[in-house]
């Protein structure tokens, strides 16, 4: 694969390359940045999320050729699943994402702070011990929670930078949307 150069990231010919800085300590939440920034930066996880999910839902109702797909793979995946439970699942994937978008808007307004407060992560100890070693660390993982948030709080954590590897989405304008709040 041809990597190449994108200002400060790189980006490869059929996914991107990211990098995630920590957040500044200097961010909305504490009091700098615009009304907008704040107010979102103030908004509860569970609004939040009660929020995603409405966002998530519109998305299953208008979407309909994402949720024709949805359909089809669960279908493929689990060919003896009855139809309400391929409609519950294919509607709860859309909750799923709306949530996930709704987190990572506010994430982008959240300190550092903030952010290490609303994560955990089970085995630090073995991040710490490969970081000491200076070798490096390559986490994969599946599309389990908000991995975009994790991404942010492991930049924290560590106070390093965290490259990822995507293929970009579909359609374009969300790609573009997402990549400008990494």
């Amino acid at each position: 694969r041809q990597i190449f150069q994108l200002g400060d990231e790189q980006a490869m010919d059929d996914g991107i390359l990211w990098g995630q800085d920590a957040p500044s300590e200097k961010r909305p939440d504490d009091g700098s940045g615009s009304l907008v920034s704040r107010a979102i930066a103030s908004i509860r996880p569970h609004q939040l999320m009660r929020g995603g999910r409405l966002f998530g839902e519109m998305g299953y109702r208008l979407g309909g050729v994402y949720r024709t797909i949805v359909r089809r793979n669960l279908e493929f995946a689990f060919p003896s699943w009855e139809d309400h439970q391929i409609e519950a699942v294919s509607r709860r994937a859309f909750h799923h994402f709306g949530m996930t978008l709704s987190e990572m808007v506010q994430g982008a307004h959240l300190s550092a702070g903030a952010i290490l407060s609303r994560c955990r992560l089970s085995g630090e100890d073995h991040l710490n011990r490969a970081l000491e070693a200076k070798k490096g660390i390559i986490v994969v993982s599946a599309h389990l929670g908000n991995w975009e948030i994790s991404l942010q709080y492991l930049a924290c954590l560590f106070g390093r930078r965290v490259h990822i590897v995507v293929r970009p989405l579909v359609p374009r304008w969300l790609d573009r949307w997402v990549n400008h709040a990494r």
